[in-house]
């Protein structure tokens, strides 16, 4: 984790005595600075952008000479516009006169022993990257996307797939003239359109369940950033609006067409019964 140093010179040594403690306790941090005296403003501006741009978080070394520092000062508008974390440490318990934007960011104010620091910027390291969840939370709702582009298809595809068997079927008792041979026939070819609903109803299922531990995820992103819009938006649905779940408006349409190859199947049974019958009263005398 690298951290830049933001001090006014006249106190170098007293936060190089503090960072080194803190190098004696832990070598997890990389700790930059920039008090090199440039050529001009705008080329020590540059190379101190850079280096803040690529810390993941800034400390603030607060002297007693800190308050009319113009350089500590830029730094600070720099780290708030380049929206990155920032703890402040006072070197001395006394000062008296503190910068403003210490005066308005006292809840980042740290204490400047050693341990403290450590535990703070550990429990830093430890809490999520904001920009990465935010990262995060695109591509989980993205793939919430593109699950229920793929369980359509799916759909379509089981649809189709039912519909072309209970037609092939047709076709075969209709080219048999629907003979004893063909009754059969249509009964096992629709016994397997009736099979593939349940492996159909399966898979919805299977989508509804990926779907659910994908907004599980989602959920526990938006808590990390302190956000709720799908959670109310669900809220909103099935609250107030009354919305049903895809997973169980699907699961109804497959078991209404499960119920109407059922009806098939009786139908195609009671035909071949009728088919068979004289042929059995036949044999029986």
């Amino acid at each position: 984790m690298e951290i830049f140093l933001s001090y006014r010179t006249i106190d170098k040594q007293k936060v190089q005595n503090l960072i080194n403690q803190l190098g004696a306790l832990t070598t997890q941090f990389q700790f930059v600075d920039h008090s090199t005296i440039e050529n001009s403003e705008e080329i020590w501006k540059t190379k101190v952008r850079d280096k803040v741009s690529r810390s993941e978080l800034v400390l603030f070394f607060i002297g007693n000479e800190t308050h009319d520092s113009a350089p500590v000062n830029w730094e600070f508008e720099l780290c708030k516009t380049l929206n990155k974390p920032f703890f402040i440490i006072k070197l001395s318990e006394s000062i008296s006169n503190l910068p403003v934007f210490v005066q308005q960011n006292m809840a980042n104010v740290i204490q400047s022993t050693p341990v403290e620091i450590i535990n703070t910027l550990n429990l830093r390291l430890r809490q999520p990257n904001r920009e990465l969840r935010v990262e995060q939370y695109k591509i989980m709702v993205s793939s919430t996307e593109k699950v229920t582009e793929q369980r359509l298809k799916v759909n379509n595809l089981f649809f189709t797939v039912t519909t072309t068997i209970l037609s092939i079927s047709v076709l075969i008792g209709k080219e048999l003239h629907f003979n004893i041979l063909s009754s059969f026939l249509l009964l096992l070819i629709t016994s397997i359109a009736l099979l593939t609903t349940f492996f159909w109803e399966k898979l919805i299922k299977s989508y509804g369940q990926l779907n659910k531990g994908k907004f599980k995820l989602i959920e526990e992103i938006e808590n990390d950033l302190k956000t709720n819009m799908f959670q109310r938006e669900w809220d909103i649905l099935t609250g107030e609006i009354g919305y049903e779940p895809n997973t169980k408006t699907e699961s109804k349409i497959v078991l209404s067409y499960r119920w109407f190859i059922g009806f098939l199947l009786v139908i195609e049974f009671v035909y071949l019964i009728s088919q068979l019958t004289p042929i059995i009263c036949k044999l029986i005398k």
